[in-house]
């Protein structure tokens, strides 16, 4: 199409978090449908993935004093701090992209500031929902008070990103229901995987995901549970953060502290299965794609089959109420040889990044 578009984004390309996986999803998309593309983002020191080699970057540092000036302008990023630079390259863009509904303020000063641009933003969940429950339970320490302020920042952000983007996306359906939008819907995607390389024989199950986020703790803790109840299985636990935690007690049970892109891509190709806990945080997990890129059968609770309206009847998709009812359909199905192949291609056909590509055309369109 042609179109110079710049995406601005609080996650670094490089952060092996579920934004920056979105974050990445979104850039593919992008370099197939743009002219010249600029991506603004958290500056990182660390080099896991490539990109197009047109695709270029302005990194921006996020500290203490960028936090604290941002939010006193009642944005809940870091990046108003950098807005002088963030309008400059902007300029030059026929579409902005702003990846993250913290990114409201933003939003309202472009549509000002560029009353002709398309303005795009692209929300990856709910945010005030997750705070929330963080400010469920008051106490007198900092970081609440953080959170409150916070919470009150993300309602005012999530309305101005509706209100004044010429378009929003959203990861599911039910994110897009509570704002009453009728968005596009972009998943979670992944680029294809070639089936060659899956591994029939797997002897684990697996969990991934990052450990400083509380719908991921409260999962591991399920987790857990299900390792102890079956001593007779080998489970496997990997992500950011992971450290922190001690299960020696449960010595069927491995924890894989950050873990690189290749050692994690190891453990998909290996595992024998898929278990994702998570009960509660709106959007799409990002790990059920994963695990389907790899062929994995997937056992997991409604939260986390969220988005994934798509294969939800298909017979490697084991959709779980309880602890005892997961165990159930591990003793059922430890012996049952599922066609990877079969999930590979489902995967293909639902959640690779040409549907990314696919939506962003339409919402060009518009």
């Amino acid at each position: 199409m042609n179109k110079n578009v710049t995406l601005v984004t609080i996650n670094s390309e490089q952060e092996l978090t579920g934004g920056g996986h979105y974050l990445r999803c979104l850039i593919s998309g992008y370099e197939k449908v743009s002219g010249n593309l600029t991506i603004i983002s958290k500056e990182s020191t660390k080099v896991n993935f490539k990109f197009g080699r047109d695709t270029l970057f302005l990194h921006l540092k996020k500290n203490t004093i960028s936090e604290i000036i941002s939010r006193m302008l009642f944005c809940p990023s870091f990046l108003l701090y950098y807005f002088p630079k963030i309008i400059m390259q902007c300029k030059k863009s026929d579409i902005i992209a702003l990846h993250s509904s913290r990114l409201g303020v933003l939003v309202f000063l472009f549509s000002f500031f560029f009353p002709k641009k398309k303005i795009f933003c692209h929300f990856d969940n709910v945010e005030y929902l997750l705070l929330k429950s963080r400010i469920s339970k008051p106490s007198l320490s900092l970081k609440y008070v953080v959170n409150i302020w916070d919470y009150l920042l993300i309602r005012l952000s999530e309305k101005l990103c509706v209100k004044y983007s010429t378009k929003c996306s959203f990861i599911t359906l039910s994110d897009a229901s509570y704002f009453s939008r009728d968005g596009f819907i972009i998943p979670i995607c992944y680029e294809e995987f070639k089936e060659k390389s899956l591994n029939p024989n797997g002897d684990y199950y697996l969990f991934t995901a990052s450990f400083d986020f509380e719908p991921n703790i409260d999962a591991l803790k399920d987790f857990s549970e299900i390792a102890k109840i079956h001593s007779d299985l080998k489970f496997i636990a990997a992500g950011r953060k992971l450290k922190n935690f001690n299960f020696d007690h449960i010595p069927n049970l491995t924890l894989i502290d950050s873990p690189s892109v290749d050692k994690m891509e190891s453990l998909f190709i290996c595992a024998k299965g898929y278990i994702s806990s998570v009960n509660f945080g709106s959007g799409m997990k990002t790990k059920v794609a994963e695990a389907m890129k790899y062929g994995l059968p997937v056992y997991a609770t409604d939260n986390s089959l969220i988005g994934y309206e798509n294969v939800l009847n298909k017979s490697y998709i084991k959709n779980y109420k309880s602890l005892s009812h997961l165990s159930t359909l591990l003793n059922l199905s430890n012996d049952t040889a599922f066609d990877r192949t079969l999930i590979c291609r489902d995967f293909a056909k639902y959640y690779t990044t040409f549907r990314v590509k696919n939506e962003l055309e339409r919402m060009m369109e518009c």
